[in-house]
């Protein structure tokens, strides 16, 4: 069974963020302090990617998430950006140009920003036994998002005919009831908010997600 649990990040800043409760070096520290896995590790779900199809102007994939764990969990679905466009996360892997990342994440907002973000994402239960599938359709030129945002100048067009690889990548959180606790009467949560108890007591849900990476697809 899957459920639709909550969309995080609406629209909270402009130009400068308000932070309440937290340091700005405790913020910066979090940006990517999530565990990140391969793909069939004990108590993750598995990703699979899969090409669907590959026109010299089109790249079409399926992301299939297969949780074959005992317990549910929580993974990141249908995530917009801070522009309001809807899609996966995409960049470039910073030690290989040529290896597409796909992120269904999420990322801390940041400091400062030219925009009233619209970002968000929303939270599926995925049940033992369940499977959950994105599609995702890259039509050229397009250009990465450049993880979290993308609002910047010297974001880069991505070149179709210069990939050699893609991954996709999945954000899983504890089906815990402590992490629902954190988001009960909470309008417009953004993923910074604090589990108040059980051992994940004090943690962020930026830092509780875990990052799941699917097989690596060449092209």
């Amino acid at each position: 069974m899957i459920t639709k649990l909550i969309g995080i990040l609406p629209p909270l800043i402009l130009l400068m963020n308000v932070l309440g409760g937290i340091s700005g070096n405790d913020y910066a520290d979090s940006g990517n302090s999530a565990t990140e896995t391969q793909t069939g590790a004990v108590g993750v779900p598995v990703v699979d990617l899969v090409l669907l199809e590959r026109t010299p102007k089109q790249l079409k994939f399926q992301v299939k998430i297969n949780n074959t764990g005992e317990r549910a969990v929580l993974i990141v679905s249908d995530p917009v950006r801070v522009d309001g466009s809807a899609g996966a996360y995409l960049s470039l892997d910073k030690s290989n140009p040529h290896l597409l990342e796909m992120d269904f994440t999420v990322f801390p907002p940041p400091l400062y920003t030219i925009y009233a973000p619209k970002n968000r994402v929303t939270f599926l239960r995925l049940d033992p036994g369940a499977t959950h599938t994105e599609e995702v359709v890259l039509d050229q030129p397009f250009k990465d998002t450049k993880p979290p945002w993308g609002e910047w100048q010297d974001t880069k067009r991505i070149n179709i005919e210069n990939l050699q690889q893609v991954v996709a990548r999945i954000g899983v959180l504890p089906d815990d009831p402590a992490v629902h606790a954190a988001l009960i009467n909470v309008p417009a949560p953004n993923g910074l908010e604090r589990v108040s108890g059980g051992p994940l007591k004090g943690k962020m849900l930026l830092d509780i997600q875990t990052i799941v990476s699917s097989n690596v697809v060449k092209l």
